[in-house]
C-alpha cells in the first residue's frame, strides 16, 4: 500500500479528504517501484526519492522525463502534484 501524507493525515485531521491526487501518488509509487526493480511493497517513498536523485546525479543534472515524472507524481502537497491529464500529457509518454 503506497499512502500519500494527506491519507495519512486524514486520520488525524477529518478535515482533510480523499481525493483523485492520492492515486496519482500511488501511481507514482508504483511506477517508481517498476522502473527501479524494488521487490519490497510499501518502501518509505524517500527511499524512493533518494534513488531518483542518486539517478539524477548520474545524468550529470540532467532530469530524464521518466524521474520528472516521478518527481511530479510523489510531491507531498497534492496541490502541486500532477492531475490524471496532466500526467498523461507528460513528455514521458510522448518519447515513450
Amino acid at each position: 500500500n503506497h499512502y500519500a501524507k494527506e491519507m495519512i493525515l486524514s486520520e488525524v485531521k477529518k478535515s482533510i479528504r480523499y481525493g483523485p491526487k492520492v492515486d496519482l501518488f500511488a501511481c507514482g509509487m508504483t511506477f517508481a517501484e517498476l522502473y527501479f526493480d524494488i521487490d519490497e511493497c510499501s518502501v518509505p517513498v524517500e527511499y524512493i526519492r533518494d534513488i531518483i536523485d542518486e539517478q539524477i546525479e548520474k545524468c550529470n543534472k540532467v532530469v530524464p522525463p521518466e524521474f520528472d515524472l516521478m518527481i511530479k507524481l510523489l510531491l507531498d502537497d497534492p496541490k502541486k502534484r500532477l492531475s490524471a491529464h496532466e500526467a498523461l500529457r507528460h513528455p514521458y509518454f510522448a518519447t515513450n
